[in-house]
Order: C-alpha cells, then sequence, then structure tokens
C-alpha cells in the first residue's frame, strides 16, 4: 500500500530540494566540460529549488483571500 504525504510547505521544500539536488548533481557529472550547458542546468535547478515553493505559496496566498473575499458577504447572510 502507498502512503500519502501530506501535502504541506515543508514536503514541498523537501521535494523541490530533492529535484534540484538531483539535477545538480546529474549536471556537474555530465555537464561539467560543456558551460553552456552547465550553466542551462544550473538555471534549471535555481529555478525548481525557488520556483516550486514560491508557487505552492503563492496558490495558499491566493486562495486565502479569495476566502477572506467571501467571509463579510457570509457575516451579512447571518
Amino acid at each position: 500500500m502507498i502512503m500519502k504525504l501530506p501535502i504541506n510547505f515543508r514536503n514541498v521544500i523537501i521535494i523541490s530540494l530533492l529535484i534540484g539536488g538531483s539535477i545538480l548533481y546529474f549536471n556537474f557529472l555530465v555537464f561539467s566540460k560543456i558551460p553552456q550547458m552547465f550553466a542551462i542546468f544550473n538555471m534549471a535547478a535555481l529555478i525548481s529549488i525557488i520556483g516550486i515553493p514560491l508557487v505552492y505559496k503563492y496558490i495558499a496566498q491566493k486562495k486565502s483571500k479569495k476566502i477572506e473575499g467571501i467571509f463579510p458577504r457570509f457575516l451579512s447572510d447571518i
């Protein structure tokens, strides 16, 4: 049986670090002699390490703002 991890910010950071770290490891093993490819893969690793948690936080903030926008209408109905 497959265990499901709860999707919280800590797990998102761990997963993004694993993805970015594996890209960096692959980069140093394979493309260390080709400067253009080395730079491209470094940027891809940086985007995956920083970008994934930022997108997760943005989606959570957007959801929170939507709920806060509906709340005054809910209070007026009561």
